[in-house]
């Protein structure tokens, strides 16, 4: 349950930091969600 919740602490922390990405780098957001869409 511990090992879980660490898990999904570190998801919400890329998460977020992939969203202050995005936020500088408006121009790659098309090419980056592209990216991850075709995975």
């Amino acid at each position: 349950m511990l090992d879980l919740l660490q898990k999904n602490q570190q998801f919400w922390i890329r998460l977020n930091f992939v969203s202050a990405s995005i936020s500088l780098q408006k121009p790659s957001v098309n090419f980056w969600y592209y990216f991850h869409a075709s995975e």
